[in-house]
């Protein structure tokens, strides 16, 4: 029989049906370019491409990043500019990783939440559908391409706009001008979904990072679960399946995923760092598709070692062909070379039957 490509073995987990191997997945970024990355994916390792399908455009506000020098190291500044007034905010780049990361967020006091009811006011939303399709040509049977919506209300502001302690802080100061920017987003978020109702794309990805010691139980079924829910009602009688980037601590969470309308639990993290194992997670949600993240803190370990935890995970899975494993996370340069050929010696030689 015909060895199945990188996106088919994808397509058939995602169809309930039975691939040639457990699917092995990076995000595009994740991937220097280069003779061992080539290798890698023809023996398998397949690209993820998450974009922005529907672009959200701002007539009347406008979002300028400037690069600065300070403290020894480079600083950005975005700064949006509205009629009402402007909002900024700092951000640099992390050591370890280079990933950016928020030193002061936008919100700093009350009159910011007029700035930002004007921005979401102001967002439009236009299909870019043809841009999708030339990716997903791109890629061929090398990958696939997910349509990225921006994070639900709650996270989103509190990821992008507040920062965890004012998110606190205003959730009983500033409670009700903070409602009414939640309620405001999620009517702006719905219409972003309707028009993603009508695209081609088959995976709708919602990037919104879920970890319990963050959102907690009663938050996450209030905010969250809702936005799950209502995204649900515009996407059900679709093909489409909504995933959600759930990389953190999950189980004070197990029974709220459960019933959430999800099909896809992305970037889902074991042990050791994250705290459900994978038997528990299918046994626990037997209806949703778990797409792993191979555990970052593993990657630093030796090839032996990342075979063995590897070999681990995949004998301790109830149904091997309902799971995918992914790379989600950056991976320290010097390791990737080492610990991506290992984790796909496992996977490539994990029996299905």
């Amino acid at each position: 029989m015909k060895p199945m490509s990188n996106r088919e073995r994808i397509e058939a987990v995602l169809n309930g049906e039975k691939p040639d191997m457990i699917p092995f997945t990076a995000y595009f970024d994740q991937l220097p370019r280069g003779e061992m990355e080539r290798s890698l994916r023809n023996e398998g390792l397949a690209i993820i491409e998450p974009m922005f399908i529907v672009k959200q455009v701002f007539p009347h506000s406008s979002m300028n990043r400037k690069h600065l020098w300070k403290d020894g190291q480079t600083q950005i500044r975005e700064t949006w500019e509205t009629p009402v007034g402007s909002i900024w905010r700092d951000l640099v780049f992390e050591s370890g990783y280079g990933s950016e990361f928020t030193t002061d967020y936008f919100v700093k006091g009350p009159g910011d939440y007029k700035i930002l009811e004007f921005i979401f006011h102001d967002m439009t939303f236009l299909p870019n559908f043809e841009e999708f399709l030339y990716v997903e040509n791109r890629l061929g049977n090398d990958g696939m391409t997910f349509a990225r919506t921006p994070r639900t209300p709650y996270q989103q502001l509190m990821i992008e706009w507040l920062g965890i302690e004012r998110m606190a802080v205003d959730l009983y100061e500033q409670c009700e001008a903070l409602m009414m920017v939640i309620e405001l987003l999620e009517k702006r978020e719905l219409e972003f979904i309707e028009v993603l109702r009508k695209s081609p794309a088959r995976v709708i990805w919602i990037p919104d990072n879920i970890t319990n010691e963050m959102i907690g139980k009663s938050r996450f079924e209030k905010y969250c679960q809702t936005s799950y829910r209502k995204y649900a009602d515009v996407l059900h009688d679709t093909d489409k399946l909504i995933a959600v980037h759930m990389d953190g601590k999950l189980a004070g969470l197990s029974e709220n995923i459960k019933n959430a309308p999800i099909d896809v639990i992305e970037a889902f993290t074991p042990p050791p760092d994250g705290d459900i194992s994978v038997t528990d997670a299918q046994r626990e949600w037997p209806d949703k598709i778990l797409w792993l993240n191979f555990t970052s803190s593993m990657h630093l370990a030796s090839y032996d070692q990342i075979v063995s935890y590897t070999r681990e995970l995949v004998d301790s899975l109830i149904d091997k062909s309902h799971i995918l494993v992914g790379i989600t996370e950056n991976i320290p340069s010097y390791r990737w070379s080492e610990s991506l050929p290992a984790i796909l010696s496992v996977l490539r030689d994990t029996p299905l039957d």
